[in-house]
């Protein structure tokens, strides 16, 4: 369904086309065998410098179904469950990479892929991963991947039985034993993301990985039809996978769609092979009280289907004098199945009207067609099909068919090879592709010749785009040669691009005002007037605005003034009487919680279920050990409210004194350094978790400004000595307290010409301060015998040494041996 996705970056919701289209995806929800999405009208690209293209290895036998390797274009876009595009998604087909742009679209060319099946990969932090599988064709291949949020419905603990659930009836009982990816043993708390897609859903095709293609217990090709699928992420907690233990199993439970009319009381389950690309059956679950209720040993996605056998099906889309009808989006779906109960196949036609797949055998079907702007889609019944077919499907309904050529340069004259035209036609927006440069693209629509139409070039490589082109609609409507010479900007430095801007699409950036303030969103550094900056609206602080949608009304933050959003929050308390409990001022949470948001206000609740329910409100201060509770943020006139996690934690808080600090200019280059985080913050913390600062001044460190770095250096002239303040706050609990810190330069000493026998057991020596001063005799002493100072400042004499020891000059303080003397024989007085 890319007909009709925008091009802003971060409102790519499917307009008039979609619209029509969702109509009859309804009569059609529950998906068998996709006939692949296959070439249409969009972008092709060259291989990129980072791609590496390698062979596609053989996996197992089943692979055999699959043909001989061949060569790939494909084009697509990558959205999130609010059908808005996703940027930066990491794309990977036949060895070959690419990312999506700020539409959310990419580009790849010559992909070594299976002439029967390729799969396309889409990988993004924040989102589940997702996948497309289809059978390719000589053209452009086109794709749709829509993204499933990663989300975090509930946070459980290993070694302890648990349940999950979905407010859909969805469910998991875990028994408790988890692994890491490695296969070691995993003890702590476990995140579960869960999803579960309906049929009823009319983009549940675009959110399932794959297609329904498999592989049933005995290696047989099966397409399937689907009665509902799940989706499980365990995450450890410092976000690495986890599975289920060797020998532990969890059971699910999969409430039957409401359109369902022939659920069978035992159904296969099928889970997704993420390397190879396709269902494999393993086990079976019983329909129990409305559930598929089934037990699995491991997680990914699953599904609840009946398998059917299948051929493969081209079809040749022309018109009524033989042409082809290209970059049209088409479904099929069975008419055998009860009470609009069915499957449905879907895909695109290429630039040459040509579709391939898989449906199932000896079945008839209703082939759809909706064109852009139109009222009625075409239909028509097609089949049955007892082995492989190609067919040809005349639409003879009165569309209106025109060719759009041109040619794309970049500012340097040379054919774009990365890039895309946006094209905007009564509300519709299409992306077209460029081959090298050229344009030709065959548009089909509802309408008259000389419709108004726009068009803008993007340059995908370059980073920039054409100016925007307008004209009238004809048999061939040329565009003629357009250049890229306009680099992105960012007016506002919201972080979205003027060009991304235009809400509407109607490629005009400066009429599209969210909230109405008279300052259209590409000159309005809060598009929305909710208080909050564009550029302070990314929660998740990935990059991507696309995928912040709080409150879960379909509109993303930045464009949404009614949005809501709880923040996690810490506080942190010190047992002082070590009995492992203490009292939490809750409200003190609040200025982190809400943030900038207005009008709205916030509640604590020990469950995510109380959150849910309102239930079991707590009170401030609120006494516990440490634990999580939840925190539910309500807006005070609207139905929107978001649920948070705030940690509560005990710890002990005895904290040591900071010790005083002694450091030498061993190197001479007149420089001490001194590093409190390694030297003195663990001390100090004493296994509290907290912070600790640093600050020359007591004001500074009370009010926490003007911090030291550390390590923090200061320059040595001899002797020199500071007092240091360390803040430190552990659960919010300020402390201040000083300690010293003293240094000294190395200063070299010179023994005199003279050497003195004193006695029969002691000696006499004198010393030249050579370089570096020492204006007080206090401040030199020897570790034995006495330290006399010339009134010059410049010779010190020490007396009273036992001719067997090492005479240690030091430095008050800083015990910094400079210098060892020591007689090589008994010195002579003359």
């Amino acid at each position: 369904m890319l007909v009709g996705v925008g091009n802003s970056a971060f409102t790519r919701v499917i307009k008039a086309y979609n619209n029509k289209l969702t109509i009859f995806m309804k009569k059609c929800n529950i998906l068998f065998g996709v006939l692949l999405l296959v070439a249409s009208m969009f972008i092709s690209c060259e291989q990129d410098e980072t791609s590496i293209q390698t062979p596609i290895p053989i996996q197992t036998e089943f692979s055999d179904n699959f043909g001989t390797t061949t060569a790939a274009r494909f084009f697509g876009t990558v959205v999130n469950e609010n059908n808005e595009a996703v940027e930066g998604v990491s794309i990977s087909v036949g060895g070959m990479n690419a990312l999506t742009d700020e539409n959310g679209v990419f580009t790849i060319q010559n992909a070594s892929v299976h002439e029967k099946f390729a799969y396309i990969k889409a990988s993004k932090i924040g989102y589940i991963n997702g996948s497309r599988a289809l059978v390719p064709t000589l053209g452009v291949n086109q794709v749709k991947i829509m993204l499933l949020a990663e989300d975090v419905i509930a946070t459980i603990n290993s070694g302890e039985t648990s349940e999950v659930s979905l407010p859909n009836g969805t469910q998991v009982n875990f028994q408790g034993d988890f692994i890491k990816a490695d296969g070691s043993g995993y003890s702590g708390a476990v995140s579960v993301v869960m999803k579960h897609l309906d049929p009823a859903d009319e983009n549940v095709g675009n959110m399932m990985p794959g297609m329904l293609y498999a592989e049933d217990a005995n290696g047989n090709e099966k397409v399937l039809e689907t009665f509902g699928m799940l989706a499980v992420e365990l995450k450890g907690a410092s976000g690495e996978k986890l599975q289920l233990a060797e020998g532990s199993t969890a059971q699910i439970e999969l409430p039957v769609s409401n359109i369902a009319t022939n659920a069978p009381q035992t159904i296969p389950l099928w889970h997704f092979d993420e390397v190879n690309g396709y269902w494999k059956e393993e086990g079976f679950a019983t329909l129990t009280n409305g559930k598929y209720v089934g037990e699995v040993s491991h997680f990914s996605f699953w599904n609840c289907d009946v398998q059917l056998p299948l051929v493969q099906l081209c079809i040749n889309v022309v018109d009524p004098s033989g042409n082809p009808i290209g970059n049209q989006f088409f479904t099929l779906n069975r008419t055998s199945t009860p009470s609009g109960w069915g499957a449905n196949a879907y895909s695109w036609t290429n630039e040459n009207g040509y579709a391939c797949g898989q449906v199932p055998i000896d079945e008839e079907l209703n082939f759809i067609m909706d064109v852009t702007n139109c009222n009625v889609p075409f239909e028509v019944i097609i089949g049955s099909f007892s082995a492989d077919s190609t067919i040809t499907v005349v639409v003879d309904s009165n569309y209106t068919n025109v060719q759009l050529i041109g040619v794309f340069n970049d500012c340097n004259g040379s054919p774009i090879t990365d890039g895309y035209i946006q094209f905007n036609h009564n509300n519709s927006v299409q992306y077209i592709t460029v081959t090298n440069g050229m344009i030709d693209h065959s548009y089909s629509y509802c309408g008259d010749v000389g419709d108004d139409f726009t068009a803008q070039g993007i340059d995908m490589g370059g980073q920039q785009t054409t100016t925007v082109i307008s004209g009238t609609l004809s048999a061939v409507t040329d565009l003629g040669i357009i250049t890229s010479c306009g680099t992105f900007e960012d007016t506002d430095g919201d972080g979205v691009y003027d060009e991304f801007e235009d809400l509407n699409q109607d490629n005009d950036f400066t009429n599209d005002d969210t909230d109405q303030d008279g300052v259209p969103n590409y000159n309005d550094t809060d598009d929305d007037g909710d208080g909050v900056l564009t550029a302070d609206e990314d929660i998740n602080n990935d990059g991507d605005f696309t995928n912040d949608d709080t409150d879960g009304d379909g509109v993303v933050n930045y464009l949404d003034m009614y949005d809501v959003n709880a923040n996690t929050a810490t506080i942190t308390q010190c047992d002082d009487d070590s009995n492992g409990v203490e009292n939490f001022d809750l409200t003190s949470l609040e200025a982190s919680i809400i943030g900038n948001q207005i009008d709205v206000n916030v509640a604590y609740y020990s469950s995510y279920v109380d959150a849910e329910n309102e239930t079991n409100p707590l009170s401030s201060p609120y006494t516990s050990a440490s634990v999580i509770v939840y925190s539910r943020v309500n807006h005070n006139s609207l139905p929107y409210f978001r649920i948070g996690e705030v940690s509560l934690v005990v710890q002990s808080c005895n904290l040591n004194q900071p010790q005083a600090m002694f450091e030498c200019d061993f190197s001479g280059n007149g420089t001490a350094c001194f590093d409190f985080d390694a030297q003195q913050t663990p001390y100090i913390l004493n296994g509290n978790t907290g912070v600790v600062t640093y600050h020359l001044y007591q004001a500074d460190a009370d009010n926490g400004i003007n911090a030291l770095a550390s390590p923090y250096c200061i320059q040595v002239f001899g002797y020199v000595y500071e007092q240091i303040y360390a803040r430190i706050d552990v659960g919010g609990v300020i402390t201040i307290n000083n300690f010293p810190i003293e240094s000294e330069g190395i200063i070299d000493f010179y023994e005199a010409s003279k050497v003195c026998e004193v006695g029969n057991t002691t000696y006499e020596v004198t010393f030249n301060i050579a370089s570096g001063f020492l204006n007080d005799v206090n401040q030199i002493f020897a570790t034995e015998g006495t330290v006399s100072l010339d009134p010059n400042g410049v010779d010190f004499t020490v007396s009273g040494v036992s001719i067997s020891n090492t005479l240690t000059v030091e430095v008050i303080g800083i015990m910094c041996q400079l210098q060892s003397f020591q007689t090589a024989s008994p010195p002579v007085c003359n």
